[in-house]
């Protein structure tokens, strides 16, 4: 009888262990069940005592298979946010210094104001959202941003004028005030855009892959 009972008390203390992200038992001791080795799409069923790792690519190619549209859409939204942060933010310095002649304290204190609306913005997005369907907000979002970019394009410089910076008085230029509003609006659109992407994300990504790196 207590022959019997040790291998399917030895299989229910794997079943019920504490597992990894790749199903191995955190407590170090070998084994999986059957059950988690067939959900597991680390594993395969060909190897030692039933278990094998699957090579990187297939594990690739089931992650990828996972991601539907709207996970693709959310995730290629957050890149496009993150390059146009990035490339806005580096091109202020140099645009503000060598278009209008700014000194280093002036771009500086643009710098600043940034910083201090990143907390006030994520926190009235927090607010907002309660009241708000993401969609919603995603609209409105993107179409300040790109109202924002629109104020940046400046198309006088497509034609050769005698100007050294910029072609100042002309209705159609993007002087210092048209640049300071569209660049405030821009970072302000697309910083809000990013909360509200993650939470769409949080919803659409599929319990597959809701786990470990991609869940963080």
């Amino acid at each position: 009888g207590s022959a019997g009972a040790s291998p399917a008390g030895d299989t229910l203390a794997v079943e019920t262990r504490e597992l990894d992200g790749c199903g191995f038992p955190t407590d170090g001791a070998p084994g999986l069940c059957a059950e988690e080795r067939f959900i597991n799409p680390c594993f395969d069923d060909d190897g030692v005592d039933g278990v094998k790792r699957r090579p990187f690519w297939r594990q690739v190619k089931y992650v990828l298979a996972q991601l539907n549209l709207p996970v693709r859409i959310c995730m290629f939204l957050l890149f496009s946010k993150m390059f146009t942060v990035e490339s806005v933010i580096s091109a202020a310095s140099m645009v503000t210094k060598n278009r209008y002649g700014w000194a280093v304290h002036q771009v500086g204190t643009l710098g600043m104001i940034v910083g201090c609306l990143t907390i006030p913005i994520s926190v009235f997005i927090g607010w907002i959202s309660q009241y708000r369907e993401d969609r919603v907000l995603m609209l409105w979002l993107m179409s300040f941003a790109t109202l924002g970019m629109a104020l940046l394009i400046d198309v006088t410089d497509m034609v050769d004028a005698e100007a050294e910076n910029y072609n100042e008085g002309n209705p159609w230029a993007v002087g210092p005030r048209r640049y300071i509003a569209g660049y405030l609006l821009v970072f302000c659109s697309v910083q809000a855009f990013d909360g509200v992407v993650g939470s769409v994300l949080s919803k659409v990504i599929p319990t597959a892959l809701a786990t470990g790196t991609l869940n963080s």
